[in-house]
């Protein structure tokens, strides 16, 4: 499982990157915890994962800064999930976000036309 360093409104979270998602999800417990609304519920939808079934719940809209990139983002709410929050390629795509071999995560970056790959902080447990 790797983990980033990241803010989800101004609040720090570890999220776990989830290169197996096309989508991001948060759970229905750190949307309470932080206290932000659900935009909308209009779908009866089940997410499975390797470990459970959440139900979809709706979804939010937080300001999610990842390394060196902040931006607006949707987030599906999953209810039951065991990880509070998930990037999925969705985001992974956004943030212009790579795994290496060693699972060491970099994000790319241009500055004064140049394109650069910096690691930003990331932990890795199996």
């Amino acid at each position: 499982m790797i983990t980033i360093n990241a803010f989800i409104n101004d609040v720090y979270i570890a999220p776990t990157i989830d290169s197996g998602s096309n989508v991001s999800c948060i759970s229905d417990k750190l949307i309470n915890e932080l206290n932000i609304k659900i935009l909308e519920n209009n779908r009866n939808l089940t997410f499975k994962s390797v470990n459970n079934v959440g139900r979809f719940l709706g979804r939010v809209q937080v300001k999610l800064h990842i390394g060196y990139y902040s931006k607006v983002v949707n987030l599906l709410v999953i209810k039951n999930i065991q990880q509070p929050i998930l990037i999925g390629l969705d985001l992974i795509k956004q943030f212009k976000l790579n795994i290496n071999h060693h699972f060491k995560v970099k994000q790319t970056i241009t500055i004064a036309n140049r394109t650069i790959e910096e690691e930003i902080s990331s932990n890795y447990s199996k």
